[in-house]
């Protein structure tokens, strides 16, 4: 059985992308639903600058992101 080993950090700012690249996957997936990327764009960066509106953290493996939440 193969490990998988990754690290969990708090996102940054430079994450945007990814995280909303899988918000549109995630939606899509289990929702069949198509968010507007602009608008996910904007609040993804906003919860990223302010904490007051939530944090993300990504699980990075081998320097790549390999998942996420939010809290």
């Amino acid at each position: 059985m193969t490990q998988l080993h990754f690290d969990i950090r708090r996102a940054t700012i430079h994450d945007w992308e990814t995280i909303v690249d899988f918000n549109l996957r995630l939606a899509q997936e289990t929702e069949e639903k198509q968010l507007d990327r602009e608008i996910l764009s904007a609040g993804v960066k906003a919860v990223l600058d302010d904490d007051r509106r939530g944090r993300y953290f990504v699980a990075v493996s081998e320097g790549q992101i390999i998942g996420q939440m939010m809290h």
